[in-house]
């Protein structure tokens, strides 16, 4: 990366670099703890402010902090950053991803704080986040519901709607303790933020960054934020830009969660599916059911057959998947524990008296000649239920013996080289 000194801020302003390139300020800090790193499009009307607030937060704090901006304008945004004494990376590319992809390896703070330079996030009081970074937390993110957020500072539909609904189903799927996955002020360690892969160009960065926290099973906290009202005379993105943007964030936000961590998504799906399959071919064992004009009989209980076992099949393509991951579901830790041997001999006594019950239904259906009247439906229904106890046993059965041989490949030494 080529590094300018500065010499003539108007110099900066044009069009973008083919790479990206680093001016410093006349006053450039020396040795800072604390990096703010945001980007910036087109923020003339509230760049000086924010960096200002910037500097009352490393004060407030008591740490010696550098402010650099990810910067991709054609107005004079840059020009007033290294005025108010802010580093300015000039990139190629435009969107949040892309410019957090290009700053990596020009933090000099040990930790880096993200967020916007709009002036909603309040920059003057950083103490929170530095507080969860000193006791040893990686990831640190800003929670905007448990904080204030000012009359107006967000859309209602933004505020009771789609924010808490994606935050919600996001948090529950990744099972992270983040209760806004959309707030933009987080923090750090620098080397951390150096590592990210920052696949996303666009919004989606947010998401597909806690998910690479959760999966390196790094230390998650919040932190209580005010979210205030942007200045007057600022324009947000989404008033700039097309009204169908916030849906395409949110939209974006699903495809990441799905296309990024989709065994938290199945491992869901796959319970309910085996659960209510299950009570299903349970409930029709003896015969018909009839519920006021509906009557379920065996084609329904066959068909509850087939979604449980479905269900169950996408249960163990996740435990496999999570324990080649080294993330393991709960039940898996019977499946490979020190339970096991009790868990096995479950598992035999119900495929046992599966089969035992297939045995009586073969009987009945010997001794009525191989046709079944109406009187006889019974042994269709528990010849499902049997097959369904049998297929669930023996499914579990080679699921555990799977998950142990996956396990005693990692802890063995031997088998690992020759894998290798």
């Amino acid at each position: 990366m080529a590094i300018w000194q500065y010499s003539d801020a108007v110099a900066v302003v044009g069009s973008l670099p083919e790479a990206p390139v680093l001016h410093l300020p006349v006053n450039d800090p020396t040795d800072p703890e604390v990096t703010v790193l945001v980007p910036a499009l087109n923020e003339s009307a509230t760049i000086e402010q924010f960096i200002a607030w910037c500097q009352e937060g490393f004060a407030a704090a008591g740490v010696n902090g550098e402010v650099v901006i990810i910067d991709s304008s054609d107005d004079r945004t840059p020009e007033l950053a290294l005025a108010a004494g802010a580093r300015v990376l000039r990139v190629p590319r435009r969107g949040l991803g892309a410019a957090y992809r290009d700053a990596r390896g020009v933090a000099r703070g040990s930790w880096v704080i993200l967020g916007d330079v709009d002036c909603t996030y309040d920059f003057r009081d950083l103490r929170g986040f530095l507080n969860h970074l000193r006791q040893g937390d990686t990831f640190v993110m800003g929670n905007r519901f448990t904080g204030t957020i000012d009359r107006g500072a967000m859309p209602i539909l933004h505020q009771y709607f789609g924010s808490p609904l994606t935050s919600g189903l996001f948090a529950r799927a990744l099972e992270v303790p983040v209760g806004d996955i959309h707030c933009g002020m987080r923090a750090m360690p620098t080397e951390f933020y150096n590592s990210l892969p920052f696949t996303e160009s666009g919004w989606e960065y947010a998401s597909e960054m806690i998910v690479v926290a959760r999966r390196r099973k790094v230390a998650i906290s919040e932190v209580p934020i005010a979210f205030h009202i942007a200045p007057r005379g600022r324009l947000s993105h989404l008033q700039r830009g097309s009204p169908l943007i916030a849906w395409r964030a949110g939209i974006g936000t699903l495809r990441v969660t799905f296309t990024q961590a989709p065994d938290f998504l199945v491992r869901g799906l796959s319970q309910v599916l085996f659960i209510l399959g299950g009570l299903g071919v349970v409930m029709l064992s003896g015969g018909p059911v009839s519920v006021g004009p509906f009557r379920f009989s065996l084609v329904v209980q066959a068909f509850s057959l087939a979604v449980s076992l479905f269900g169950l099949g996408l249960f163990g393509l996740v435990a496999l998947t999570r324990e080649v991951l080294a993330e393991r579901v709960p039940l898996i830790s019977v499946l490979v524990g020190s339970r096991w041997q009790g868990f096995l001999r479950g598992l035999v006594a119900g495929a046992s008296g599966g089969l035992l019950l297939i045995g009586i239904c073969v009987n009945a259906w010997w001794r009525a000649g191989f046709t079944i009247n109406p009187s006889q439906g019974w042994i269709g229904h528990l010849a499902i239920t049997s097959f369904w106890l049998v297929g669930c046993c023996a499914f579990l059965g080679v699921l555990g013996l799977s998950l142990r041989l996956l396990v005693r490949l990692r802890q063995d030494p031997v088998l690992s080289l020759n894998r290798r």
